[in-house]
């Protein structure tokens, strides 16, 4: 990252952060995070793609409404990987959704692949989480020239994300076709952070939220100390 990291590089209408607990009314950490919600927007936008993603993390960034230090940005996103577009068909897309989901959510500790479930912007969800595998997602919709309308399973979509050298072939690590690269006026990979510092100098963060709406409510908090919870 370079440049100073006090520097302000933008600001935000609304609080950015993953930190609410399975007992909140809304934006449950584990299911959806305003600067999930952001970051994912700034590459579906700055790419120009049907869709922007990125894995789930928290990190303990807090950034109040107001100004955006280039701190907060490495805090979100210290690996500095490039972004990078690809295409995916809407049948792989729900495949996808349905293992993250349940990546996070399954009743099988074992089978676990993290602790937050991933953010795709552009999108809007059903999410049973006591589902079995397969069974998690629901009435999913695609924002399609300002309108969310039905994921068409044929249809094929483009998609923005996390990408790595060592694999060309997958953006967020999910395979996809046609991969391409987001480049500087060189030429040059676009690093993310470089990408969200470029959506900040035209527009405030102000992303879209609570895109994901549970059809059954997450287990109670089984601890008195809400951040644990045992193992099922």
């Amino acid at each position: 990252m370079r440049g100073d990291i006090r520097k302000t590089i933008g600001q935000t209408e609304i609080d950015l952060h993953r930190s609410s607990f399975t007992d909140s009314k809304n934006m449950h950490a584990v299911i959806e995070g305003s600067s999930h919600n952001f970051i994912a927007e700034v590459f579906r936008v700055e790419s120009g793609a049907d869709l922007g993603v990125v894995r789930g993390f928290r990190y303990g960034t807090h950034v109040k409404k107001g100004d955006i230090q280039r701190e907060d940005i490495f805090h979100y996103i210290p690996i500095s990987p490039w972004v990078g577009v690809g295409r995916i068909s809407g049948a792989k897309l729900l495949k996808y959704l349905d293992k993250a989901a349940y990546g996070s959510l399954g009743t099988n500790p074992s089978k676990w692949t993290g602790g937050w479930n991933h953010t795709v912007s552009g999108l809007k969800y059903s999410l049973n989480p006591n589902a079995k595998k397969g069974e998690l997602i629901s009435d999913v919709k695609v924002l399609q020239n300002g309108k969310y309308v039905p994921l068409d399973p044929a249809k094929t979509y483009t998609m923005a994300g996390y990408t790595y050298n060592e694999e060309p072939n997958k953006v967020n690590k999910i395979p996809m076709q046609d991969v391409k690269l987001m480049l500087d006026k060189d030429n040059n990979p676009l690093e993310a952070y470089e990408v969200i510092e470029n959506y900040l100098r035209k527009y405030k963060a102000n992303p879209e939220l609570n895109r994901i709406k549970l059809t059954e409510p997450l287990a109670k908090p089984a601890h008195k100390n809400r951040e644990i919870q045992p193992l099922h």
